[in-house]
């Protein structure tokens, strides 16, 4: 590769258009449909990997898991940092990337939840990912990857359209370089007159390719759900969350 692929920048932008999505009782459900699905037990402890803003952190400590958060964009650091200190929680954050974390052998549980996977600048940076996590893991944790299905309604092309949410509007590009194989999502939100904007730069896999990754890394797919109430995936919903465990060595 001549040059490197473009950087996911998460700005302001990008958590305005994300608050704007997932109220606080949609991540309090989420955080608690997995608590009862993986299953995971109080004072057992729990890794956010990419927690970006900290949507579930708070949730997930609240259910009585011990939390460490990871994130490496220092925008969302600091917003995640922000809300722990504001609620006087003892959440544990990091700003590190993934690749980068020595944890071993010290969580019960790693979760990537909101399309979190897939930031590699090349397709082995994904694959080192999912090996660090699962030396982060205990003998027989839980690993949970939580994506969009790429195989869900109309396939991802080229394309510019403009998304309305309460209070703003949403311009959004998508481009796919196939010389990294990666799409590059770009949000430029306006929100009376103020604008902000922000980028995503992801790999995306189908069901049969992550199954297949998660296996070489060291785990074993448990279940594959399409909501988390538990609904199982059948292949054409929009969601597929995977529960997988890591194989003892």
């Amino acid at each position: 590769m001549s040059q490197p692929p473009p950087q996911s920048s998460f700005t302001a932008a990008y958590v305005l258009v994300d608050r704007a999505r997932h109220s606080e009782e949609s991540n309090q459900a989420e955080a608690a449909g997995l608590f009862r699905l993986v299953p995971m037990r109080p004072g057992e402890r729990l890794l956010d990997a990419c927690c970006g803003y900290g949507r579930h952190l708070l949730h997930f400590a609240r259910l009585g898991l011990q939390v460490t958060g990871v994130e490496r964009s220092r925008s969302l650091f600091k917003e995640a940092l922000a809300t722990l200190e504001a609620a006087a929680s003892r959440v544990q954050l990091e700003c590190l990337p993934l690749q980068e974390m020595t944890y071993r052998r010290q969580f019960h549980h790693a979760v990537l939840l909101n399309n979190s996977f897939g930031f590699g600048a090349t397709a082995e940076e994904d694959v080192r990912v999912l090996r660090v996590l699962r030396e982060a893991l205990t003998a027989r944790g839980h690993l949970v990857l939580d994506l969009s299905n790429p195989n869900h309604g109309e396939p991802w092309k080229d394309t510019r359209r403009v998304l309305k949410l309460p209070d703003m509007f949403v311009e959004e590009e998508r481009k796919y370089l196939p010389l990294y194989d990666m799409w590059v999502v770009k949000q430029a939100v306006y929100r009376g007159s103020w604008k902000g904007e922000w980028q995503m730069v992801v790999r995306r896999y189908d069901h049969a390719a992550l199954t297949n990754l998660v296996r070489a890394c060291g785990f074993e797919l448990e279940h594959t759900w399409s909501n988390f109430e538990g609904a199982l995936f059948t292949g054409s919903e929009e969601r597929m969350i995977l529960s997988c465990r890591a194989v003892p060595e």
